[in-house]
């Protein structure tokens, strides 16, 4: 009975789905994916931008739709800029439930009367979203916003992505030129994204860890989580009492506006670059200015986890990118594992130096940091180049910081700002600890091969000993054959210990330790001379 009420959920979808589309003038899309024909229909001429028509499709469609375009609005990787800069305007404005529903739920998930958990409870939600609405309430004598999922939204949104999985799939296997856009996978990010968004303990998780992780910053005010009323579906935070960001004319009559431009830039790049965790979506809805200059945030269900290795990485990107050193920039990717066999090195060499050409003998100053992320993200989609998703959240956050910026001030530069955190990443990264660090990791792995290399090569041996295959003679013994495997083990192992410890000399050598690098290139080539004799031998 239950699966025969899905099927008659989805096909209602369905038709609505269809129904927006040809509003849209999207008939030509449902014809090439198989779904219907309109063979006397004319063409509706459509006025509207593409970006436009698919925000208005998805406002259209409701919370699923709404919630995935502004999960991709935050995804430069997976699409164009300019439906980035659409979508961003995505409202997730929606009519609030009836108080008493929400009322049942949080009664429910609490296990508590309502008046037998909070002094006070507002019946006027203070926001109304997709997934949520948010009310004002007082707990223990202190102010809280209390945070309450929709009734059955989780339900609609699972259906909902089960019929996104079809139209992406008919559309991977009908529309060749969609696989640029790769809409399986899209829809896959979406899933992940938001089954954590839908799990409010998560979010609460986030909270803890970023207070944590960011308390020596004075200027920044995260919300205090009450987690003993907290569940998947009700989160409880602070209030936070402040002014939108982007509410300049509000905030700067008591606050100095240059010195929220600097707190605010400060503070998303010390998340970025010091603490490794960071608010993923920090849009100006997202941000408040409070009274006594501080910066409060808001909303960290889309959080970035980005380690030091990652981070001179892009450290790396961005400065070959500046001084016009495409080969370093095609070996970072390389590094990174970003380059798959879909990638065609010749086109992507093209493209990044008509890159580099716009900001050659530009002055750094001038340089528009937003910008420049965003012109790499587009090479690398139109590429097939695999970024890791911290990456493109991280990018993201500076594109979105930088168009703040301007906002409130047209003269900020924000890649001043950054420049001193290149810096510092860079003299971690030339750190003896640091050197150590990577010189364990090395060991490990090769610790690693030594330890499975004897089975594997027993397991050879046995299969072999076993085989009736006899293309190697009468001669050739199970103890003939044991001594060659014996020996191709030790030529391998020591191979691998001369590349370990060459890296290792590479690594102290970059490091600036000049003089333990020169010994440990002797030492490897003094081995590598001993062992090319013995192989002679």
């Amino acid at each position: 009975m239950n699966k025969l009420i899905l099927i008659i959920r989805k096909i209602k979808r369905y038709r609505q789905i269809v129904n927006i589309l040809i509003k849209y003038g999207f008939e030509i899309i449902i014809e090439r994916i198989h779904i219907f024909k309109f063979p006397f229909r004319k063409k509706k001429e459509i006025e509207l931008s593409f970006p436009v028509r698919i925000k208005k499709i998805l406002e259209e469609l409701g919370p699923t739709f709404i919630k995935l375009g502004q999960i991709l609005s935050t995804r430069p990787d997976l699409i164009p800029y300019d439906y980035i800069k659409e979508l961003e305007k995505l409202q997730d404005d929606t009519k609030p439930e009836k108080f008493e529903i929400m009322k049942e739920i949080i009664e429910k998930e609490i296990g508590k009367k309502l008046e037998d958990i909070f002094d006070f409870f507002d019946r006027e939600p203070v926001a109304s979203a997709s997934i949520s609405c948010v009310y004002k309430a007082i707990y223990k004598g202190k102010e809280v916003a209390v945070k309450v999922q929709r009734p059955n939204i989780k339900e609609q949104i699972y259906t909902d992505i089960q019929i996104l999985y079809d139209i992406a799939e008919l559309v991977e296997r009908f529309i060749k030129e969609s696989e640029i856009y790769q809409p399986v996978k899209i829809v896959r990010e979406f899933e992940k994204s938001i089954k954590k968004e839908l799990n409010f303990l998560i979010e609460a998780k986030n909270i803890e860890i970023m207070k944590e992780r960011l308390k020596n910053i004075e200027k920044l005010y995260i919300p205090d989580v009450y987690k003993e009323i907290s569940t998947e579906k009700i989160l409880v935070t602070e209030f936070i009492d402040g002014i939108k960001i982007n509410k300049v004319d509000q905030w700067s009559k008591f606050v100095n506006k240059e010195d929220v431009l600097k707190t605010g830039a400060d503070i998303i790049l010390k998340q970025i670059f010091n603490a490794g965790f960071f608010h993923g979506d920090p849009h100006p809805g997202n941000i408040f200015v409070m009274n006594d200059g501080k910066i409060a945030f808001i909303d960290f269900g889309i959080v970035g986890h980005i380690d030091v290795e990652k981070k001179y990485y892009i450290l790396n990107l961005l400065s070959s990118i500046l001084k016009g050193n495409t080969e370093k920039i095609i070996l970072n990717l390389k590094l990174m594992g970003s380059i798959s066999d879909k990638t065609d090195i010749v086109e992507l060499k093209e493209e990044l130096e008509d890159l580099i050409e716009i900001y050659r003998d530009m002055p750094v100053k001038k340089i528009k940091i937003g910008e420049l992320i965003g012109s790499c993200f587009e090479i690398m989609r139109r590429n097939r180049i695999k970024i890791p998703v911290s990456f493109t959240l991280m990018g993201k956050s500076i594109i979105t910081l930088e168009g703040i910026c301007y906002f409130i001030d047209p003269e900020f530069k924000l890649i001043e700002t950054i420049e001193p955190f290149f810096i510092e990443i860079t003299e971690k990264k030339v750190k003896f600890s640091y050197f150590l660090k990577e010189i364990n990791n090395i060991i490990d792995s090769f610790h690693y091969v030594f330890k499975e290399l004897p089975e594997a090569l027993e397991t050879f041996m046995d299969t072999v000993k076993n085989s009736k295959i006899k293309n190697y003679g009468n001669d050739m013994t199970s103890e003939n054959l044991n001594l060659i495997i014996k020996k191709t083990g030790v030529k391998i192992s020591f191979s691998l210990l001369l590349s370990a410890l060459l890296i290792s000399s590479v690594f102290l050598f970059i490091s600036q330790y000049f003089l333990l690098g020169t010994s440990g290139f002797a030492i490897t080539l003094i081995l590598f001379l001993i062992f090319l004799i013995k192989l002679r031998a």
